[in-house]
């Protein structure tokens, strides 16, 4: 449909909508309605397309209509969204609308479901459903919706509100009933925890691990103080070249000094202190020796 032909129709569905002046403050729902319908064509008009779509459905929500429904359809369309427009178009061929509408919402329809899912919901009377952007207060509606994962929730009249994931397939109708409330499902009780087993008071506390552990972490403490020395003769050389005027290049070469000093420190203390373990800590000799018994060689051993 052209935005000329869009305007023309419109103006027709304006008169419907409302028989105030649209000059006046709209008070009325179908005023607002219609407010928001007008804004919506200047919208589609300036080539806003999705903006244009979300008044319309806002006049949509106030006064359900076929005609404004329609229009959603040709501005969603407009912005590229296949669901959005597809789902509007059949909204309105369902609510009725001018007759020579109704052959261009058929062919954009025709054109947009074989790349779509549908999701067909069902609740209470006085619900409200809902599979964003789209709304509306029935028992039964049907979204389509590019295939996925798509939230859909529903308002009761008490004001209570749920919400389900629905897995839409290309071609296919996903039902969603929200008539009868899903019963709770228990979680299952937690496992016990296994017991730690208790610590033997009879091992050895592995300080040959404690040492070698100790010298690795020494050693990788003096390669970041070679690199830290490296980093800083650089920002010397930088202070140097600058005719001894930088200040951020002493300062950089001062905190990198002081901390490949830190790291040497550490590297030295923390190797000297597995070295120390090592010593200090090793394990026993084991004395094997061989004697010679009535029956042939034994072997005696202490560990």
């Amino acid at each position: 449909m052209t935005p000329q032909l869009t305007t023309l129709f419109a103006g027709a569905c304006l008169a419907s909508l409302v028989t105030t002046p649209c000059l006046a403050e709209p008070t009325t729902r179908a005023e607002r309605a219609a407010a928001h319908f007008d804004t919506g064509l200047t919208l589609y008009q300036q080539g806003r397309m999705r903006d244009a779509a979300s008044e319309f459905l806002a006049a949509f929500e106030l006064a359900p209509h076929g005609d404004a429904m329609f229009n959603a359809g040709l501005a969603f369309d407009g912005a590229g969204d296949s669901a959005g427009a597809a789902t509007a178009f059949a909204w309105a061929l369902e609510l009725g609308m001018r007759g020579e509408a109704a052959p261009e919402a058929k062919a954009r329809l025709a054109r947009l479901a074989p790349r779509l899912g549908t999701v067909r919901v069902t609740a209470a009377e006085g619900a409200t459903l809902e599979v964003s952007p789209f709304r509306r207060k029935a028992s039964i509606a049907t979204f389509h919706a590019l295939p996925g994962q798509v939230l859909v929730s529903v308002t009761y009249s008490d004001g209570a509100v749920a919400a389900r994931q629905a897995q839409v397939r290309v071609g296919a109708e996903t039902l969603i009933d929200f008539q009868t409330p899903s019963a709770p499902v228990a979680a299952p009780a937690p496992a016990p925890a296994p017991e730690a087993p208790a610590p033997d008071a009879s091992a050895p506390f592995p300080w040959p691990a404690l040492g070698w552990a100790s010298i690795g972490v020494g050693a990788a403490a003096g390669v970041g103080a070679l690199v830290l020395r490296g980093a800083t003769l650089g920002a010397k050389d930088d202070y140097d070249a600058s005719g001894h005027t930088d200040a951020d290049a002493r300062q950089r070469a001062l905190d990198l000094n002081r901390w490949t000093n830190v790291a040497l420190v550490g590297a030295i203390a923390t190797g000297a202190f597995g070295i120390g373990v090592l010593v200090l800590h090793r394990e026993p000799k084991r004395e094997v020796s061989l004697g010679l018994a009535p029956g042939g060689v034994q072997v005696i051993g202490r560990f």
